[in-house]
């Protein structure tokens, strides 16, 4: 079998999975440069783990980026020994050198603060404004929040429907007070400046009344980003910012896990950041045996 089949073999069988298409085209990606290194009519069975120790030289890039596609390659060949299409993984003799997890960068409640300050009061900005809000009050995924519709927004139960989420699972996501007056007013006062048809009813539209492009979030999250100097602010971090700001105020792992739509608790736990010496603080001053208030017996005057 080559390794353009077996790629095509695992694509068809992460959509029967229900994986986001953003996921299927991220893994197409990434397993299309292994096609690259080798070429596509090349027999998978053929290669030896020096062949892939040479592919694993060439993988480049931010430190979160050559994990990815290390990542992805490995579940790869996994799931190809579990479907039988290969008897040995060849990974197993690729020497991969030990190094620490890169740790993503998240902004502070005042850089969040004062990013939401940026988008202007005409329309377009209380639209950018709003959509900001989103993403950092709710945690949603970048694509998420571009699939939202009006009718997404309930608010009786001050909420979001969102449809279709990782694993193609709808979820209800709750909103703040704040976020649900904005939004109310947005509907009520902004959404109908930028209406150009009655069939276009996505909650977000552009400044010509369309759907959001793909594109569309992160570009205007860049915009505002450049305006602070933080140029390494993305859609993604707002949600992580979400997650790691929850925590900080006192949720626990299991709460912020349900909202994010973390399918593990590990997940969550990796996404987040908790300095080792807040939890060490913490566990001092909470835990019941942590800290000995009173000497032992004979601990202190005893005589040799």
């Amino acid at each position: 079998m080559t390794l353009e089949q077996l790629r095509e073999l695992y694509l068809a069988e992460q959509f029967r999975r229900g994986r986001a298409a953003t996921t299927l085209v991220g893994q197409k990606h990434m397993l299309g440069k292994v096609l690259a290194f080798f070429g596509p009519a090349t027999e998978v069975e053929r290669l030896t783990g020096a062949d892939w120790q040479a592919y694993r030289l060439t993988v480049t890039g931010a430190p979160t980026t050559r994990a990815e596609q290390i990542r992805q390659v490995k579940s790869w060949l996994r799931w190809a020994i579990t479907a039988g299409h290969l008897w040995r993984n060849p990974w197993m003799y690729v020497r991969e050198a030990p190094a620490q997890a890169p740790v993503a960068w998240i902004p502070s409640i005042d850089q969040v603060l004062r990013l939401l300050k940026c988008p202007g009061e005409d329309a377009p900005g209380q639209r950018d404004r709003l959509m900001l809000e989103v993403l950092y009050g709710t945690g949603l995924r970048r694509s998420e929040a571009n699939r939202l519709q009006v009718l997404d927004w309930q608010p009786e139960l001050r909420g979001l429907w969102v449809r279709e989420g990782k694993g193609k699972k709808d979820r209800f996501q709750p909103v703040g007070a704040h976020l649900a007056e904005r939004l109310n007013h947005y509907l009520l006062e902004i959404r109908p400046l930028l209406q150009r048809s009655p069939a276009v009813t996505g909650l977000f539209l552009t400044n010509l009344g369309n759907h959001l492009s793909a594109n569309f979030l992160a570009n205007r999250v860049r915009l505002y980003a450049r305006q602070l100097n933080l140029p390494g602010l993305t859609p993604h971090s707002l949600r992580r910012a979400f997650a790691n700001h929850l925590l900080e105020r006192g949720a626990k792992v299991h709460e912020v896990q349900a909202l994010l739509s973390h399918e593990k608790p590990s997940t969550t736990e990796r996404y987040t950041q908790i300095e080792r010496m807040e939890l060490i603080r913490e566990y001092r001053r909470t835990h019941p045996r942590a800290v000995r208030k009173q000497p032992l017996p004979g601990a202190a005057g005893v005589s040799g």
